[in-house]
């Protein structure tokens, strides 16, 4: 999930908000969903929302490839639930 100012959108139920270096996750996904938090806080404004429907849409297609990858890479015990609240009206 994304939130404003963060960088990082994997979050838990236990500690809120993570950061990057709490995940052993390999560094192309690592980077790919930092990519995807820092295209959330480029093209979304708490006041309006996206900046364009082609991003709104953009992000999250990137988001619905994304979620189930740190799941393979983590294995069992480990649930990923994409929260998409952004996109909802895109």
């Amino acid at each position: 999930m994304n939130d404003y100012s963060a960088e990082w959108p994997l979050w838990t139920d236990t500690d809120g908000l993570t950061h990057e270096s709490d995940w052993e996750l390999p560094q192309p996904l690592k980077r790919r969903l930092t990519a995807w938090a820092a295209f959330f806080e480029a093209h979304y404004a708490w006041e309006h929302g996206w900046d364009s429907p082609a991003a709104c849409r953009q992000h999250r297609t990137e988001g619905v490839d994304l979620y189930q990858l740190p799941a393979a890479e983590l294995g069992p015990g480990y649930d990923v639930i994409l929260n998409c609240w952004e996109t909802e009206n895109c």
